[in-house]
């Protein structure tokens, strides 16, 4: 294995690939232990934390599984189960539910700000505070509601 410094593509993804392609071509079989951290560190002259990282996005992708204190052993993932499609998916979900939550929750403000102007109350600082308050109570509503989800 090599990683060129030299290249745009960070070291640990470079590593991340070359050990993907050593399992795909069956250089590691599954459930074999993957070179030690340190060791890896030592044979490509890389800090401890750029092998982790590496060995992370495996794990991350299916290509590896983690045992605490033991080490890395290689995994090789069933064809259209890795979890990107699925991590995919819920990101869009959590994208749109967020989206939904900004919007209401700036008509809200919107909807404050101009019903105080209205009434002729509204002074800058008044307004600012009235924002301040409606986002708090939002966000206090919010975090609550994560914990009934």
């Amino acid at each position: 294995m090599l990683v060129d410094p030299e290249l745009e593509w960070p070291l640990h993804q470079q590593l991340a690939a070359q050990l993907q392609a050593a399992i795909e071509d069956g250089e590691y079989h599954e459930g074999e232990r993957l070179p030690s951290v340190r060791e890896l560190a030592a044979m490509l002259r890389l800090h401890r934390n750029t092998i982790v990282h590496a060995y992370q996005m495996l794990e991350y992708a299916g290509y590896a599984r983690s045992e605490p204190g033991r080490g890395y052993f290689a995994v090789m993932p069933i064809r259209g189960s890795l979890p990107q499609a699925h991590l995919h998916a819920q990101l869009q979900e959590e994208l749109s539910r967020l989206h939904e939550h900004i919007t209401q929750v700036t008509h809200e403000v919107v909807q404050t700000v101009q019903a105080q102007k209205v009434q002729g109350e509204a002074h800058d600082r008044e307004v600012l505070q009235t924002i301040r308050e409606t986002l708090h109570e939002r966000r206090r509503r919010r975090r609550l509601w994560w914990l009934w989800r």
